[in-house]
């Protein structure tokens, strides 16, 4: 498999996680929320928040780049419940962030960090990504996004057995 095959059926399974192969089948299953990092040469890791039914799941998916020669990519999926109040809260300090959403991007580089968001709904959606710094009025969205990650981080266990090990 050529590095450029490895890094899209990484990125299929980051950006899909209700759908990887190493978890539990949540048929019906809709991704209400969706935050990533994507470093450039380490861990890339994505964590969902799934409703089944009235379940709630939180979901990481974590990528190893660490290790380029091995043919599959090396990822890793965990899962656990997910009490509900504590997501809405979570929602809730999402929803009352208020940013221009249409920014100049000022960097450019090869090498970093990709950072993200997503929501979703039947109706509505939405999707905010920025590289390494965000543009200064989006640092509230940025300070959620750390506490995003580390609030699903105390939830998750430290780590899981992973597809791609041979």
């Amino acid at each position: 498999m050529s590095n450029g095959d490895r890094y899209t059926q990484a990125m299929a399974l980051l950006e899909s996680p209700a759908t990887y192969p190493g978890l539990p089948a949540r048929d019906r299953s809709l991704v209400q929320l969706r935050v990533w990092r994507y470093p450039s040469c380490l861990h890339s890791s994505s964590w969902a928040v799934l409703r089944v039914a009235k379940a709630l799941f939180l979901r990481r998916i974590t990528w190893d780049q660490r290790r380029p020669v091995i043919p599959e990519p090396i990822t890793y999926g965990s899962e656990v419940p997910l009490d509900a109040a504590a997501f809405e809260a979570l929602l809730h300090r999402l929803q009352v962030i208020e940013l221009p959403p249409f920014l100049p991007a000022s960097t450019v580089g090869i090498d970093g960090t990709s950072y993200g968001v997503e929501v979703g709904s039947f109706g509505l959606s939405a999707r905010l990504s920025w590289w390494e710094s965000p543009p200064d009025a989006w640092s509230p969205l940025e300070a959620w996004h750390a506490s995003a990650i580390a609030q699903f981080e105390g939830l998750l266990p430290a780590s899981t057995p992973g597809l791609g090990h041979g």
